[in-house]
Order: C-alpha cells, then sequence, then structure tokens
C-alpha cells in the first residue's frame, strides 16, 4: 500500500537551456485529493481563471498563452494563491538544478558511465538522495510512489532514471531510505 506520492517535474531538459532541473513535491495520497480539490478551486476565482499553470508561460506572459496579458499584481494575487494550497498539503519539497556546462566540463565520463550521461538524470538521481536523508532524519517508514512528468519510453533519460531507481531497490533497507520495493511505484505520466 503506497501511504506518499512524489511528484518531480523536470525544467530545462531541451537542449537550448542551461541548466537542468528536477523539483517535486511529497505528500500523503490523501492531501493531494484534497491538493486537487483545492487547485481546481483556484483555476475558477472569478476574474483570475486560467485552465493549466505552466511557470514558465505564468511568468513571462508568453504569447498566446492565457497569461498574455496578465498585471503583475494578478499574477502576484494568483501565485499567492497557488503558493498556499503547496504549503498547506504537501509534506516536504524538493529540488536540484545543474548547469549543464558545469556538469559537462567537470564530471569524468567514468562516473557518468555509472551515474547517467544525461543532466536531468544526475538532478534526480541526487533529489533521491535527499529524499533519503529527510527519511532516514524524520524515521519515514511508508513506501512511495513517484510520478514524473511524461518521459518517452525509449529516451536515454527514462532509462537512467529507471535504472537509478532499480539500484534503490537492490539496496538493503529500500523501503526505509527511499520508500520503494520491488516492484516500485514509478509512472511517468502527464502531470498537466
Amino acid at each position: 500500500m503506497v501511504a506518499l506520492t512524489m511528484y518531480i517535474d523536470d525544467s530545462g531538459t531541451s537542449p537550448k537551456n542551461e541548466v537542468a532541473v528536477a523539483a517535486g513535491w511529497i505528500a500523503p495520497i490523501q492531501e493531494w485529493k484534497k491538493f486537487e480539490r483545492d487547485w481546481e478551486r483556484a483555476k475558477r476565482v472569478k476574474g483570475d481563471e486560467f485552465s493549466c499553470f505552466h511557470m514558465a508561460e505564468f511568468a513571462f506572459g508568453k504569447k498566446e498563452s492565457e497569461f498574455e496579458n496578465w498585471s503583475y499584481e494578478k499574477k502576484k494575487r494568483v501565485l499567492t494563491r497557488l503558493s498556499n494550497i503547496i504549503k498547506q498539503r504537501a509534506s516536504k519539497g524538493f529540488c536540484l538544478c545543474v548547469k549543464k556546462k558545469d556538469y559537462d566540463d567537470l564530471v569524468p565520463q567514468e562516473l557518468r558511465a555509472a551515474r547517467g550521461q544525461d543532466h536531468y538524470t544526475w538532478v534526480v538521481r541526487n533529489v533521491l538522495g535527499l529524499i533519503r536523508k529527510w527519511r532516514v532524519a524524520n524515521k519515514l517508514r511508508m513506501p512511495v510512489e513517484y510520478i514524473f512528468d511524461w518521459i518517452e519510453p525509449r529516451e536515454v533519460r527514462r532509462k537512467e532514471i529507471e535504472n537509478a531507481f532499480a539500484m534503490a531497490e537492490s539496496e538493503p533497507n529500500a523501503l526505509e531510505l527511499y520508500g520503494v520495493h520491488k516492484p516500485t511505484q514509478l509512472s511517468m505520466s502527464a502531470m498537466r
């Protein structure tokens, strides 16, 4: 039985981006249900309606996005409302990023072969390390379902992430350390 769910999203996985980011929130399943209810309600606040929240579109008011002509005050009001939902419902947030150029310049090929070629894979592995520290410090024992934004089955990143979880599963105290057990509850689904 899964007691916690961790949603992990990526940013910067496009080759054009200078930084790769893995960020996410973990919470009990019942809190995610309340989160979804609260978020849906926040999307329908009169005068502040939106259909789908994408931070880049929201922050920069991308042309042809629903946030294109939003004022600073409106964005601040909506972001405060959404941030409060996250603060109320999530147990813990995790985020890590790496400058791709630094990774490319500093990480030797032997280490990449063992830990992952992709920048995003590296940050996901390290987010797993942060989760491990948090779980140990708080003596958490319940299983975790990990949900990622969609990654195509044949992509190198996906295979490397699946390998990272397989390695975590093989540790003697995998359930205690990462909340994983065979088979790992790992989903690659659209989180929109």
